[in-house]
């Protein structure tokens, strides 16, 4: 199994899942920490433009966005935590290892959660 260091884990998150380029980078070049956990989700949000004349902010907001900052929260210094969707959407290029179910904040039932454990060989 090809262990993930921390450029290409975020490389790798970056790439796929769309996080911008500016934090990618930072990431990339800048100091790590090993404190740093990531949570991973797919689905729908709304975005756009949030507040009131002089105060604007763009945000997304839903089930999702509080799911992948639940799952952030859950995740361990180094840990890539992501959803079932995730998880589908990802499995030829990465190697997951579920976690199990785990209860968060907001979610009624137990939400299936799995480990980026490292990148799958290129075929």
């Amino acid at each position: 199994m090809d262990r993930l260091t921390y450029p290409r884990k975020f490389l790798l998150i970056s790439v796929l899942f769309g996080i911008p380029l500016a934090l990618a980078t930072y990431f990339l070049f800048g100091e790590i920490n090993d404190s740093l956990g990531v949570g991973i989700a797919q689905g729908y949000a709304t975005i756009g433009a949030i507040g009131f004349e002089g105060r604007w902010d763009y945000g997304a907001i839903g089930t999702v966005t509080n799911l992948a900052a639940r799952l952030c929260g859950e995740a361990k210094g180094g840990q890539i935590l992501v959803s079932r969707r995730v998880a589908s959407s990802a499995e030829a290029l990465v190697d997951v290892e579920p976690v199990g179910a785990l209860t968060l904040k907001g979610f009624a039932r137990p939400v299936p959660a799995s480990l980026v454990t490292g990148l799958k060989p290129a075929s």
